[in-house]
C-alpha cells in the first residue's frame, strides 16, 4: 500500500515538472517569437513626415474668404505643423489623381476657405512630382512659390490645389478629390476652427499697393515687430580652453566605433578618420565630413528619398543640440548626385553666413549636404553658437519704410522686409529694401 503511495506522488511529481517546464518554455517562446510592437503616436509620425518634406513654407496663411482677412500662422508653432500635415496629406490623396486644367482657366483662388503655402524659394515641378508620386502628365512643369489649397466644402465641389509664381503670376491648378476625403475634412475643420478664434493679421499686398511691386505676396495689416542684437561665432570657442575637447567631442559622434579611429592635426584643425569616414573640424567652427561610398550604397534613387537621407542626417547630427531648427532652401541636381542646400536658426534666431566666413570656405549656406544616390557623401556645417541681447521694439514698421523710399525717391519692386545681417560676429536686424537699381539695408533696432 505504501509502495502505491509513494508511485502516485512521483506521478505528481513528474506531471507538475512538465506543466512547469511547458509553460516555461511557452513564456520563452513568447517572449522571442511574439516581441511587444512598439506604439508610436500619430503625433510623432506626422511631425517626421513634415520635417521630411522639401515643401518647407516659413509662414502659412488661411483665409475663409479669400480676397481679405488672412491669418498667417508661423513655422515653429503647433497650428503650423498641424495645417502643414494636413496640407501635405490632401496633396498625397488628391495629386496622382487629378485633373491639370487649361491655362485658360486657371485664376488665383481669392475667394472662399483657403490655405497658402508661401516656400521660401522657387521650387521645381520635379521636387514635387517626385515627393507625391505623381505622372508628369497631371503635374505642372516650371516653378513655383506659394501653393495654394482650396479644400472642397460639399459634395458638388473638388478640391483644387493651385502652384502660383509670384515672380511671373503664372498659375496652374490641379482639380480632383472630394468633400468625402477624410483629409479634406480634416484641413477644412482645422483652418475654419482656427479663423474662428485668431484675428486676421496679413493682407495680399496688392490691395494695398496695386502693380506696385513686381511680385504678388502678403503683407502684415500692422503693428511694429520686435527683435534682438546678437553676437554669432564658433561652437568650439565659447569657454576659454575648451576648444580642442569641443571639437574632439563633437567629430567623434560621427563614429560608431571609437576604437577605429585615427586623430591628427592639420596646423589647427582636427583630423578624426577611419577606413570609411573622415572628419575635419576647425577651430572657427567649420565641419567637413565624408564617407567612402561602396558600391552597394551608390544605389540610384529619387530625388524624394534623396532628400529624406538629407534630412536624417541633419536631424542625427542635432539631436544632442538644444534650440537648433533647420530649414531647406534648394538643391541642385549633378547627375548621380543632389547638393541640397539649408539655412538654421539657434533658439528663434536666423543665422545667416559671414560673407567673408563664406568666401573662406567656399560655403553659400551655413549647411550643405551631399547625396550620391540614396547616402550621404559629403556633409558640410557651420557649427555655430548665438547670443542675443535683450529683445525690443522696432524703430520703424514697414509702412513707414515704404513711407521713406517714396521721401528718398527708391523705386522698390518687393516690400521691404526684415532679415538678419552678419558682419565680423556680430548679428544686426536690419529691413532690406529691394530697388530698381541696387539693394539697401537700413538698421531696424
Amino acid at each position: 500500500m505504501r509502495r502505491l503511495d509513494d508511485r502516485k506522488e512521483w506521478m505528481l511529481f513528474w506531471l507538475a515538472s512538465c506543466i512547469l517546464v511547458i509553460l516555461a518554455l511557452m513564456q520563452i517562446s513568447w517572449l522571442f517569437w511574439n516581441p511587444p510592437r512598439e506604439q508610436s503616436s500619430p503625433d510623432t509620425n506626422e511631425t517626421e513626415e513634415v520635417r521630411s518634406s522639401m515643401i518647407s513654407p516659413e509662414i502659412i496663411y488661411i483665409s475663409l474668404k479669400g480676397q481679405t482677412g488672412f491669418v498667417g500662422v508661423p513655422d515653429g508653432t503647433g497650428d503650423h505643423m498641424t495645417l502643414l500635415s494636413e496640407s501635405l496629406s490632401l496633396m498625397h490623396d488628391v495629386l496622382p489623381t487629378s485633373i491639370l486644367m487649361d491655362e485658360e482657366e486657371s485664376e488665383l483662388p481669392l475667394l472662399g476657405t483657403v490655405c497658402c503655402l508661401e516656400l521660401p524659394f522657387s521650387l521645381s515641378a520635379e521636387a514635387v512630382r517626385s515627393e507625391m508620386d505623381v505622372p508628369e502628365n497631371r503635374f505642372p512643369e516650371g516653378a513655383f512659390d506659394q501653393i495654394w489649397i482650396v479644400p472642397a466644402r460639399s459634395l458638388t465641389e473638388d478640391v483644387r490645389i493651385c502652384f502660383y509664381n509670384t515672380k511671373d503670376r503664372s498659375i496652374r491648378i490641379s482639380s480632383g478629390g472630394s468633400y468625402t476625403l477624410e483629409s479634406n475634412q480634416q484641413l477644412l475643420g482645422t483652418t475654419v476652427d482656427l479663423l474662428r478664434s485668431v484675428d486676421s493679421d496679413y493682407i495680399w499686398q496688392n490691395q494695398a499697393f496695386p502693380e506696385v511691386f513686381e511680385r504678388d505676396g502678403f503683407l502684415k495689416a500692422e503693428g511694429k515687430a520686435s527683435g534682438a542684437r546678437g553676437q554669432i561665432g564658433s561652437f568650439f570657442q565659447q569657454d576659454e580652453g575648451m576648444t580642442d575637447l569641443r571639437m574632439r567631442r563633437y567629430g567623434m559622434s560621427f563614429f560608431d566605433y571609437p576604437d577605429t579611429v585615427t586623430e591628427k592635426y592639420l596646423e589647427d584643425d582636427l583630423l578624426l578618420s577611419n577606413e570609411k569616414m573622415t572628419v575635419r573640424l576647425s577651430p572657427e567652427g567649420h565641419l567637413v565630413y565624408v564617407e567612402t561610398l561602396t558600391g552597394d550604397e551608390k544605389t540610384e534613387t529619387s530625388l524624394s528619398e534623396a532628400y529624406d537621407a538629407a534630412a536624417a542626417f541633419i536631424r542625427k547630427d542635432m539631436a544632442l543640440s538644444s534650440g537648433f531648427s533647420w530649414k531647406f532652401v534648394g538643391y541642385e541636381s549633378l547627375g548621380v548626385e543632389t547638393v541640397f542646400y539649408f539655412d538654421y536658426t539657434i533658439d528663434g534666431y536666423f543665422c545667416p553666413m559671414d560673407p567673408m566666413i563664406g568666401e573662406k570656405w567656399g560655403m553659400s549656406f551655413p549647411i550643405i549636404v551631399t547625396v550620391y544616390g540614396s547616402k550621404v557623401r559629403r556633409y558640410e556645417r557651420y557649427v555655430c553658437a548665438v547670443q542675443m541681447k535683450e529683445v525690443s521694439q522696432m524703430r520703424y514698421d514697414w509702412k513707414e519704410m515704404m513711407d521713406r523710399c517714396a521721401r528718398e525717391e527708391i523705386e522698390v519692386i518687393e516690400p521691404p522686409h526684415l532679415t538678419y545681417q552678419m558682419t565680423r560676429g556680430q548679428l544686426f536686424l536690419v529691413w532690406k529694401i529691394v530697388g530698381r537699381d541696387q539693394t539697401y539695408y537700413y538698421p531696424a533696432l
